[in-house]
Order: C-alpha cells, then sequence, then structure tokens
C-alpha cells in the first residue's frame, strides 16, 4: 500500500508521484523488485507518518514505473553530500525524486533517456556550478549512478551536431550505434563514451572535484 497526499489517482491514467517519505520509496521498491502492483490510497490528513484512520478506505490498484528522475534524484544526494550542498537537496529532491504509477490495464516500452542529463543538472543546483554549454548527453542511469544504453543515439548526435555542440556524452555500450554515423557527421565531434554518472560528471562540471 502506498498512502498519497494531495493526488487522486484514477483507473485507466498515467500519473506522476512525487515520493520523500522513506517508507514510500520503500513501497515503490520492493514493488519495482517483484514487478507487483501496488493499492495507492487517499490521505485525510497531512501527517507524515498516516495510522490507518488516515487514510481513505477506496484507492486505485496500479503497477509502479520506475523513471529517469527517481535514480537521478539518489544519485544527486550522494555527489550533493561530497561537495557539501547536502542543506538543498529536500527542496530540490522533493521537486524531482518521482515515480510514475501506470493503472492496470495501460503499458508503454518507451524507455527514458534523460537520466544523466536530470542527474547533471541536480549536482549543478547543488554546487551552483554552471553546466558546460558545448556538450550534450544522452544515457539512463541506476540508483547507482551507473549509465545504461539508450535508443536514438543517431538522431541525438545529428540534432547536438545541427546546433553546433562539439562534445556528446553517450553510454559506454552505445558506443558501437555510431558506426552507423556518417563520417561527414562525426567530423569535428569528441565522443566520449561513460560507465558511471561520475565521468558525465567530469566532463559536464570539469572545474570542481567530487
Amino acid at each position: 500500500m502506498l498512502a498519497v497526499r494531495q493526488t487522486v489517482v484514477f483507473p485507466l491514467t498515467l500519473q506522476p508521484l512525487a515520493i520523500n517519505r522513506t517508507t514510500s520509496i520503500e513501497s515503490v521498491n520492493r514493488a519495482l523488485a517483484g514487478d507487483r502492483l501496488v493499492f495507492l490510497v487517499l490521505q485525510n490528513t497531512d501527517a507524515d507518518e498516516p495510522l490507518p484512520s488516515d487514510l481513505k478506505t477506496i484507492g486505485t490498484i496500479a503497477a509502479i514505473r520506475q523513471m529517469a528522475k527517481v535514480p537521478a534524484a539518489c544519485c544527486a544526494e550522494s555527489h550533493s553530500r561530497a561537495v557539501g550542498r547536502a542543506r538543498n537537496l529536500s527542496r530540490v529532491s522533493r521537486q524531482v525524486r518521482s515515480a510514475r504509477a501506470r493503472s492496470r490495464g495501460r503499458d508503454s516500452e518507451r524507455r527514458p533517456s534523460a537520466g544523466v542529463t536530470i542527474a547533471t543538472a541536480i549536482v549543478s543546483a547543488l554546487r551552483n556550478q554552471r553546466v558546460r554549454d558545448d556538450v550534450a548527453m544522452t544515457g539512463e542511469i541506476t540508483l547507482s549512478g551507473l549509465v545504461l544504453p539508450v535508443g536514438g543515439i543517431r538522431e541525438k548526435v545529428l540534432a547536438a551536431r545541427r546546433y553546433g555542440i562539439k562534445e556528446f556524452v553517450l553510454p559506454a555500450r552505445n558506443e558501437a550505434d555510431l558506426t552507423e554515423l556518417p563520417s561527414e557527421v562525426k567530423d569535428g565531434m569528441r565522443f566520449v563514451p561513460v560507465a558511471t554518472l561520475e565521468e558525465v560528471l567530469r566532463v559536464a562540471l570539469p572545474s570542481k572535484a567530487l
């Protein structure tokens, strides 16, 4: 069961859920690990640790989809501690730590690909450091900060070149996709394969060590 505040999830809809309580995060992780459905129920109160009397008796059965913003926030939390700016984390995390609830009966095979970008933006805000404006990036990340492969590398590189980007960060496991690009597209661009968020940050935020 997952108690939600100020949010009503209707059947057969896609609804983002901002979660911050430890018990809620644990419930989402258990649902994702076991491919389980969860019971979403609305709270009557704003209690941080709701009792049965604080909950409605009717809710919605849903499946949780782990989206990019979950690992991005978790990785940013780790890095924010390293750079000594954890005081800003709670506000940022509430804005970006989310899961997407897919109500039973709907499905989607689309995979996210902005995890490294979101994580970099969060760390940039926590450090108060601008991201390099001549770098493009793509890739999904895990909760431990590993960079996962994504689709559409050709289209993303073409778009980056069109906007004058000279450096392109991509998952190491997508490096083989670069062979599909014409040489005239790759000329003048530097491609940086990465396996971890640490490597992404060294490229995008190079002036400050973790």
